[in-house]
């Protein structure tokens, strides 16, 4: 298709407005259609972009690429999502994973902002019975009180799994890799942290992978500073304390 625009024997002109139709079949929404297709154009790709990701243009601009609506709100917002998803599926891909990390934020929100995110993630959910897979990565406490205050988000959660934390042979594990990853030479954990040391570090942080990365990061650099090659218990406590 490429070559045959590049030979003139297509026209763009004649060709856009098949796709937008074809496009708007599969998505069910001619708007987001349009904004797709228009990223082929250098005068309205970035347009087309900005809608795409809801940063808002003006109404000159979406009327120049024959887009009526604004993705402004929550229900527009997961029109377009189920848009996506169903051009995705469309192009062959099993579906569409998204991952929200640090879920726990939510907890800082106001009621009302809670309600009204929490209301916004069940909406895309039931919107979207198949093709979406959605994972949320939160701190056990703050979990808790989402499950038990707001049932209607909790009912459509379909499985839950409870990370333990890192034993040494974990940690062992961890560090090994990261060692392998940082050395040319072959270097085993032994040859780095001293007996004990490694218990130490697991029982500063408490299991948690990101500190115990943090803690080795920060030994590694203090050993380094003062010539040593082996990390002791020493080094360790002076870093956690």
């Amino acid at each position: 298709m490429k070559s045959l625009l590049d030979e003139g024997e297509i026209l763009l002109s004649e060709l856009v407005p098949k796709a937008v139709q074809l496009l708007s079949d599969v998505t069910k929404f001619a708007d987001f259609a349009r904004a797709i297709v228009h990223m082929v154009y250098e005068d309205t790709n970035l347009y087309a972009w900005q809608w795409l990701t809801a940063e808002g243009i003006r109404y000159e601009q979406r009327k120049e690429m024959e887009i009526h609506s604004a993705l402004d709100d929550d229900t527009m917002g997961v029109r377009a999502f189920t848009a996506l998803k169903n051009m995705l599926l469309e192009l062959g891909y099993t579906g569409v994973f998204v991952f929200v990390d640090e879920f726990e934020s939510v907890a800082r929100l106001s009621p009302k902002n809670e309600q009204a995110t929490l209301n916004s993630l069940r909406h895309l959910m039931d919107q979207n019975s198949s093709g979406l897979s959605m994972m949320f990565g939160c701190a056990p406490e703050v979990w808790q009180d989402i499950m038990s205050e707001y049932h209607a988000f909790s009912e459509r959660i379909g499985r839950e799994v409870s990370l333990r934390p890192m034993t040494e042979d974990h940690l062992e594990e961890l560090v090994d890799s990261y060692l392998d990853l940082a050395s040319d030479k072959s270097v085993s954990v032994s040859d780095v942290f001293e007996e004990d040391s490694l218990q130490l570090i697991l029982q500063s942080s408490q299991g948690n992978v990101r500190q115990a990365l943090s803690i080795c990061s920060y030994t590694v650099d203090d050993a380094a500073k003062r010539g040593r090659e082996n990390i002791d218990t020493e080094i360790i406590q002076e870093i956690v304390s």
